[in-house]
């Protein structure tokens, strides 16, 4: 089955930031107050972003998958303030039910269909930011995954979105590895230079030690070229 994609127009709400205390339980008959324990529950923002978000999924892509996704979501925000927090986008997502009035047992009913069956479909999940003053959405993508429920990162059934962002951080890290490495060298030399000295007036074993780990690291990690040239040691 082919990538399921839409848009949500308006700006998500942090479902950790939307939360909001009640009392739940029979109702005292003079005060009217609830008397049970407190229960935390979705504020009026997070409530308003539901039913915002639930109008604009598309018939078409409530198919109700019951499989492993992959999902994808660009979140656009109005400004620095909101936090990225994609909770609530997986809730829409996700089927909906309602208590049957007068059942037995918890007897619920379907009330509207999803994108998935339950937000536990979801394996793989890929969440971005960004900045759009004029336009806060949500582009979301829902993927299935392959037979074994959970393909690694990078392989190539990845989203080419999602394959160049991958990419550029493996470039950054091995650029950053490759600037470490002289300096990584330099703090080798330095260890077995003092310790050398340091064997001579105070022969110690921990000091012999030290200098033998320095000299064997060395092995490995050899001296940047004398001529001062491009390392030809690490390529």
């Amino acid at each position: 089955m082919s990538a399921i994609a839409f848009t949500i127009r308006g700006e998500a709400a942090s479902k950790s930031n939307s939360r909001r205390l009640v009392r739940c339980g029979a109702r005292d008959p003079l005060t009217g107050e609830a008397t049970g324990g407190p229960r935390l529950i979705k504020s009026a923002k997070a409530l308003a972003f539901e039913r915002m978000a639930l109008a604009q999924i598309p018939p078409r892509c409530r198919v109700r998958l019951d499989v492993p996704v992959r999902v994808t979501l660009v979140m656009a925000y109005a400004s620095e303030r909101s936090d990225l927090d994609e909770s609530l986008v997986l809730d829409c997502l996700q089927d909906r039910w309602v208590k049957v009035p007068n059942g037995s047992g918890g007897a619920r009913e379907l009330a509207q269909r999803g994108v998935i069956t339950n937000d536990r479909c979801v394996r793989e999940k890929h969440v971005f930011h960004c900045i759009d003053r004029r336009d806060p959405r949500i582009e979301v993508r829902v993927e299935p995954l392959g037979e074994a429920g959970a393909e690694p990162t990078g392989v190539p059934g990845m989203n080419p979105f999602c394959k160049t962002l991958h990419a550029a951080h493996a470039e950054q890290q091995r650029r950053r590895a490759v600037h470490d490495v002289p300096r990584l060298r330099g703090a080798l030399h330095l260890i077995g230079e003092i310790a050398a000295r340091e064997v001579l007036s105070h022969p110690t074993r921990a000091l012999r030690h030290i200098e033998q780990l320095a000299h064997a690291a060395l092995v490995v990690s050899s001296p940047p070229d004398e001529d001062g040239g491009p390392d030809t040691d690490h390529r």
